[in-house]
């Protein structure tokens, strides 16, 4: 669930996901990763990815849903 669905980078990125995932493996040299019960509690509250495309290139960062409200509320382009 996109917090600004409208927002042209949420626009952008929406159907990539899997993208996101296959150069994460390739930047971390892995070609096969299991996700663990543990690994999904590595979150603690976390659970939510804000991507932001700057100068040096897109930026992924996990943050609380606070944070995440706050973000998407400074960003605009939040359904009405």
């Amino acid at each position: 669930m996109e917090l600004n669905p409208n927002h042209q980078v949420t626009r952008t990125v929406h159907d990539h996901r899997h993208k996101f995932c296959a150069l994460l493996m390739a930047k971390f040299h892995t070609t096969h990763v299991v996700i663990s019960l543990a690994d999904l509690r590595l979150l603690s509250g976390k659970s939510n990815i804000t991507v932001r495309e700057l100068e040096d290139g897109i930026h992924l960062e996990l943050v609380d849903d606070a944070t995440a409200e706050r973000l998407a509320r400074a960003e605009g382009d939040r359904p009405a």
